[in-house]
């Protein structure tokens, strides 16, 4: 009489491995999801966080920051005890929030006596070359809420995934015919035509549209910094015709780019928090392009008309954070008339939630 040998047959043991993998086929997907929105919910924790920072600012300077301050920059501009920082250029509005962002220690280290565009990070440009050197340490600093760790560019730099609304329309016509400025966006700002800059800080009392109805923060995927590298997201692309007056005209031209064989790729978006290259979409973003659009400019001179947009890899849309402090997620197909009107403070523009 035969006895049978305890374990399994090979058939049995195949069937055994289909099943485990079958489950953890079923797994991993629900894994990475799970994963994603915890990342999802961290990039929003740091938007709120900003804009916590932006109401602090408020209660203690009586106005809001401006979103970028030029060596010419009219005294006016922020009469308080941070004037220096608006009278010497280039720095962010991101510098301007680093007391509330419990990094006050890097906020007191910074000298605002010379302009916070003096040099590269790589260190070309110097002008002179002594004088770079002495913000250069707290401009390479690496700030871990100013990163979403959904993006996945992990370059060392001191990059930022979170921009700041510059308005609803671009760069080089934000200006009426008459040179008055027609900047809209949450940070006040503009460039009259005579070259000379202006900018009139926002109060709560500015925000027209109401401050659940307009946009202060939104994430974008950073660039490397380089001009070469094209990445649907993480660059800007041009030169398209700027169409003044035209935003809609302007949105259709940089939608029909082709990235991948495109000849101008500007790696700068996000590169650096620490001065804002308002031309080259830096640390700004605007509404002109709906959410994960191709950012692109029209290059006529030296000063670009720019739309850079919100962008991240969460799929599907983009973390937003309001004047109101409230951070929603918004979706790329939103209504581009809508995603036009978050971007301005004094429209009047219906909007749909």
């Amino acid at each position: 009489m035969k006895v049978r040998k305890q374990g399994f047959t090979l058939v049995e043991l195949l069937v055994v491995m289909a099943i485990i993998g079958l489950l953890i086929g079923l797994l991993l997907p629900a894994v990475q999801e799970a994963r994603e929105a915890a990342r999802r919910t961290q990039c929003a924790n740091n938007l709120r966080q900003l804009g916590l920072a932006l109401h602090t600012y408020h209660d203690v300077h009586k106005m809001f920051p401006g979103v970028v301050a030029w060596q010419n920059a009219i005294p006016e501009f922020n009469p308080g005890p941070d004037r220096n920082l608006y009278g010497n250029g280039g720095y962010s509005v991101l510098t301007s929030l680093l007391p509330f962002l419990d990094s006050g220690t890097l906020y007191d280290n910074i000298n605002f006596s010379i302009n916070a565009r003096s040099e590269d990070l790589d260190g070309t440009n110097p002008t002179p070359q002594a004088l770079w050197r002495v913000n250069d340490t707290v401009r390479r600093e690496r700030l871990p809420f100013l990163i979403c760790p959904s993006d996945g560019q992990k370059q060392a730099g001191p990059a930022t995934n979170y921009m700041v609304n510059y308005g609803s329309w671009v760069w080089r016509y934000a200006v009426d015919v008459d040179s008055t400025p027609l900047w809209d966006g949450f940070l006040g700002g503009g460039r009259l035509a005579t070259g000379e800059f202006t900018s009139t800080s926002r109060v709560f009392g500015s925000i027209v549209d109401g401050t659940i109805s307009t946009a202060a923060f939104a994430e974008a995927v950073k660039g490397t910094g380089e001009i070469v590298v094209r990445s649907r997201l993480g660059a800007i692309y041009g030169s398209v015709d700027a169409i003044p007056g035209n935003p809609a005209g302007f949105r259709l031209r940089c939608e029909t780019i082709n990235y991948q064989t495109y000849t101008i790729a500007i790696g700068d978006k996000g590169y650096v928090w620490f001065d804002t290259r308002d031309g080259f979409g830096r640390n700004i973003y605007n509404h002109i392009l709906r959410p994960n659009g191709l950012s692109c400019f029209a290059q006529e001179d030296e000063w670009p008309s720019i739309g850079v947009a919100a962008s991240s890899n969460h799929g599907g849309g983009v973390n937003v954070c309001f004047v109101d402090d409230s951070v929603r997620f918004i979706t790329s197909g939103i209504d581009w008339e809508t995603w036009l009107a978050y971007g301005s403070v004094d429209g009047r523009e219906p909007t749909r939630f």
